[in-house]
């Protein structure tokens, strides 16, 4: 688990691991896949494995990974 600022992420997926984005504060768009939706203070993603994605904006979030590790399994595109 780690809270992150998020301003510009790479588009990228993981083979291994799934996350969960918990937004703490700020506003951005989160693309997964094909699909581009707003996110806010109080929101909760789930990306799963093998999904593209990316955030940006000005976000503040707590990101869980099942299982931990996923510096081991960022593939970017």
């Amino acid at each position: 688990m780690c809270e992150v600022e998020i301003t510009d992420a790479k588009l990228h997926y993981h083979e291994r691991t799934d996350e969960f984005y918990y937004v703490i504060d700020g506003e951005g768009r989160m693309r997964l896949d094909d699909e581009e939706s707003e996110r806010h203070r109080g929101v909760v993603v789930y990306v799963p494995r093998g999904v593209k994605h990316r955030a940006w904006g000005k976000l503040k979030a707590l990101i869980v990974c099942v299982p931990r590790g996923v510096l081991d399994d960022v593939h970017e595109l």
